[in-house]
């Protein structure tokens, strides 16, 4: 039996990390899995053979991690909420804050719309990278649920995708405003290099959260992009002042970068069990008969 406890464990530990289940839907695979073992064990199977037949008829890790997602109901999670609510107030003090500065005539059209798709865009690849810290701070206390984690990978996604079409059309309406006022659409400016850098980052965290591949890796590398934008915003830093060369790289911008590689490296401890799975887990085996 520990032999068996241990193949179930090596299980559920490469299952996690394949498809990147929480502790919940974890709980009610074993579930499944060790009362398909008792009833193979019950028709005269070994124990080895039971598992092997058991977890074959469970299916693959990615098949079972797509029945899981059509069946898991999103749900509400706060920081999810609140940061939907800063994104749509953000939006709407931006539009004001622009409208005005073009009524008073101290912007044009095209300089007001790149203004809102980089200021818009870079707002929201912050706020994306602030639901990830949210998510990697949360796990060592309690996992995420099943649909909390679904809601909160859509959040990721859609808010994502935004940013990325914010920032590629505010880079786009720059070169054109450049190209009427400087006489190029492109100087390799360090603002505008970063605001690519930007743009190629967004893209690249699209195509792995739209791969839902090993999305418990990807969401916590979503904070990564807050040092992205940090640097877009303060790319003036790189830029030489004086004959003396370029500036020193501000302290702050340093420390915050530090704070958001520890962060990150806090997505990689492992979720808090739930007690509740732990107990369902439990009662599903039957207690030993003394010899």
């Amino acid at each position: 039996m520990p032999e068996m406890e241990q193949r179930i464990a090596q299980w559920r530990h490469n299952l996690g990390e394949t498809t990147g289940c929480n502790n919940e839907v974890l709980d009610e695979l074993e579930i499944h899995l060790r009362e398909e073992i008792q009833q193979l064990v019950r028709t005269g199977h070994t124990e080895e053979q039971a598992f092997a037949l058991a977890a074959s008829r469970l299916g693959s890790p990615r098949a079972l991690a797509r029945e899981f997602a059509k069946v898991a109901e999103p749900a509400d999670w706060l920081p999810v909420r609140i940061v939907r609510f800063a994104a749509i107030a953000l939006s709407a003090l931006l539009v004001g804050f622009l409208l005005l500065k073009y009524q008073e005539g101290r912007v044009d059209l095209l300089l007001t719309a790149h203004v809102y798709g980089i200021t818009l865009g870079y707002a929201l690849s912050l706020l994306v990278g602030s639901l990830a810290i949210c998510y990697v701070t949360t796990r060592p206390f309690r996992d995420l649920s099943a649909g909390q984690m679904q809601e909160l990978e859509r959040a990721v996604f859609r808010l994502t995708a935004t940013a990325a079409v914010l920032t590629l059309a505010g880079l786009l309406l720059g070169c054109v405003w450049a190209k009427d006022h400087l006489g190029r659409y492109w100087g390799w400016h360090p603002r505008e290099t970063w605001g690519a850098g930007v743009v190629v980052w967004d893209l690249a965290l699209l195509l792995l959260l739209a791969a839902r591949t090993w999305n418990h890796r990807v969401i916590p590398l979503t904070i990564l992009g807050n040092i992205v934008v940090a640097f877009a915003l303060l790319a003036d830093a790189f830029v030489p002042h004086h004959a003396y060369g370029t500036p020193p790289l501000p302290k702050v911008l340093m420390v915050f970068a530090l704070i958001h590689l520890f962060l990150f490296g806090v997505g990689f401890l492992p979720a808090r069990r739930r007690q509740h799975g732990g107990d369902r887990v439990a009662q599903t085996v039957p207690p030993q008969q003394p010899n």
